[in-house]
């Protein structure tokens, strides 16, 4: 305007309208100063609408600045309505990230502000007289301040992006109880009674209370019923209220979870998805030699190897444990449910202890739960997890047990629970490993026909056949596998030392090598710089580490940790673990928030707003027996229509002042 050659340029005098003095000497000093003071929100809303009138984004981004800092969980309401009107987009979407994390408070702040209002009205009736103008912020509860001021209830729409938000940190039973609280308090759930005492109080056409019911059942199908253990299904979600059984659509949400926890059957794939997942690393059970040596039931997490903060000794964190001590079992992730699969219950050499049990860790409760027996027992074997068109089958090739080694393959459906036997190896093997590419699972090595192999066999579960491949450089087992992209790894384990073949002494091998899915070729890679057998290989960011093992040199576990580097090609040694541990599963999975940051799952836990629910209930038996009317229309909880407040009275005025300013 003043040096771009227009009129205002050369003028002694111009007319600025749409604008006030306050907002434009607050935009002179942002301007001149980048700084100034805001003694009140409506300066600071003068401001915006200044700075957004004559499009100064500088102003702009320094006024939503100190917007965001001014945000609390009772003005929010105008705030958005302010963001709104000058798009701001930022910062409504920092004001959805703060009502995330503030839901309990806003929640519970608005469900006290109802029962004050009642308590309110209760004492004028019975005391025309009392003053009605007294001071009420000093009634707020400790956590309220006197300068906060406004709406502190939340439309639908808010409630419902809420709910929906996958990043939320929060327990899924206490977002239910949240959710249905915001139920009560905005009059859309009538209290529990009895049908004729309903009949007798019907205050609102059948039109209005279709239009509620909707609005609860809109609400509910943001709650992942999957998520709430059992017990809390019965004991805190059926009888939070009669509707939750008596509406067909509710109920049918509840049954789908208790159906999944019972028989693994899930129809609604949202209702389980991990809200504000954590990928961590987690190892399970595995045999200890020395100095303790047993075989162990635990399951820990390494995350510090996936954020590339740990130091040289790796420290473990516990998480749970498993239902029996075992080691060379499998690990099968499907849809982020672990299913733990065979294995070893002691310490033995040809697989007298191998069991044939199937557990699945269900992340959301933490636990093992036992799901079904294979039809043979195994050991030292690989299992893996394979699509069908629309159908994933969990799949076990070979192993070992006491009757001998296996040449059989059985596939596990979670549907219905049950293994089945299948296809056949060629011949019996054990001692193998494999990794899955495409949908097609690719097995290689092990010990086969009185000695170590170096096969390689893809298996497609569309086909149910098997197809030899190109072999290995070096015949081995005990290895371990990974796959990246279109590539195998393969990496360690032992083999038959050719001049020693008919002793049968198994040598370790640090040969590396990697196979092309796309030439069916094989390559050596650089030497490893520890020796593995019996490990577990995980692809982790830009590197493959291997963790565990049997040192055949020193015949004790391998503590020290490999990794290898994908895009240079180098091995280094990126850690060790407490103990040497062989046969120990790894696997990378989502956890719960929660299981992994248990301090901050301490400090947001908002338990204590479980207590409310009855009060507000009991709120509603009340306002009965008053005669005071709650059937407010339902449209209010979309607009946040309450009686004007500071913000919102400088809101207003902010939009209708417009004065002419002489420069």
């Amino acid at each position: 305007m003043f040096t771009s050659g227009m009129k205002e340029s050369s003028a002694q005098q111009i007319e600025l309208k749409g604008v006030t003095a306050t907002g434009l000497q607050k935009l002179i000093e942002i301007v001149y100063t980048s700084s100034t003071t805001f003694d009140s929100h409506s300066d600071l809303f003068e401001a915006i609408s200044c700075a957004s009138h004559l499009q100064c984004l500088l102003a702009l981004d320094y006024c939503e600045k100190s917007l965001l800092k001014r945000l609390t969980c009772r003005n929010f309401s105008h705030f958005i309505q302010m963001a709104k009107m000058y798009r701001l987009q930022n910062a409504l979407k920092q004001i959805d990230l703060f009502i995330a994390n503030n839901l309990a408070q806003i929640i519970n702040q608005s469900g006290w502000h109802k029962r004050h209002k009642k308590h309110q009205l209760s004492h004028s009736q019975e005391d025309p007289d009392r003053d009605r103008d007294q001071d009420q912020d000093a009634q707020l509860p400790p956590h309220t301040h006197s300068d906060i001021v406004g709406s502190a209830n939340l439309t639908y729409h808010q409630m419902a992006k809420c709910l929906s938000n996958n990043e939320l940190r929060m327990r899924e039973i206490d977002l239910f109880v949240l959710a249905w609280q915001w139920i009560v308090n905005n009059n859309l759930a009538a209290p529990n009674a009895s049908k004729a005492l309903l009949n007798e109080r019907v205050r609102i056409s059948e039109h209005k209370y279709k239009r509620k019911i909707c609005i609860i059942r809109s609400l509910m199908k943001n709650i992942r019923f999957g998520l709430i253990n059992p017990s809390d299904l019965v004991k805190k979600v059926q009888s939070a209220h009669s509707l939750v059984l008596s509406d067909k659509c509710i109920r049918q949400m509840v049954l789908d979870a208790l159906n999944y926890h019972l028989m693994g059957v899930t129809s609604h794939c949202q209702h389980f998805k991990i809200r504000s997942p954590v990928t961590s690393l987690m190892m399970i059970g595995g045999r200890e030699i020395t100095p303790n040596p047993n075989i162990h039931d635990s399951c820990y997490l390494l995350n510090s190897v996936l954020t590339e903060t740990h130091s040289f000794k790796m420290r473990k964190s516990p998480l749970t444990s498993l239902p029996n001590n075992l080691s060379h079992m499998q690990c099968v992730l499907v849809n982020n449910v672990l299913y733990m699969i065979g294995g070893c219950l002691s310490q033995c050499a040809h697989g007298e202890s191998a069991v044939s049990a199937t557990y699945k860790y269900e992340p959301s409760l933490n636990k093992w739960t036992y799901v079904a027996q294979m039809v043979e027992k195994r050991a030292y074997f690989y299992a893996c997890a394979l699509h069908t068109h629309s159908k994933q089958w969990v799949y076990a090739f070979g192993g070992k047990n006491r009757d001998g080694s296996l040449c059989s393959i059985e596939k596990f459906s979670a549907d219905n629970s049950k293994w089945s036997l299948c296809k056949s190896l060629p011949s019996t093997c054990y001692a193998h490993a494999g990794a899955v590419l495409n949908d097609t699972a690719y097995i290689c090595g092990g010990y086969t026909d009185g000695q170590f192999s170096a096969s390689l066999y893809s298996f497609s579960a569309l086909s149910d056949q098997l197809e030899e491949l190109a072999g290995m450089n070096v015949a081995r087992g005990w290895h371990s596998v990974c796959a990246v992209a279109d590539t195998l790894f393969v990496f360690g384990g032992c083999f038959l030392n050719a001049q020693a073949q008919s002793l049968q002494l198994a040598e370790p091998t640090n040969v590396a090598e990697c196979y092309s899915v796309q030439t069916n070729q094989w390559s050596v890679l650089k030497p490893m710089v520890n020796l593995h057998k019996e490990a577990s290989a995980v692809h982790i960011n830009r590197s493959v580490y291997i963790f565990g093992g049997y040192n055949i040199a020193a015949k004790t576990g391998q503590k020290l940790v490999s990794r290898y580097d994908l895009e240079s090609g180098e091995w280094h040694t990126a850690g060790q673990l407490a103990a040497g541990m062989t046969g120990v599963g790894c696997v990378v999975i989502d956890l719960p928030w929660y299981l992994v940051h248990k301090q901050e799952a301490k400090c947001v836990s908002s338990s204590s707003c479980l207590s409310h629910l009855a009060d507000d209930v009991s709120d509603e038996d009340e306002e009965e027996s008053t005669g005071t009317s709650s059937d407010e229309d339902e449209f209010s909880i979309y607009t946040n229509s309450e009686s004007d407040s500071e913000e919102e009275n400088c809101f207003k005025t902010s939009q209708r002042n417009s004065l002419t300013q002489n420069l």
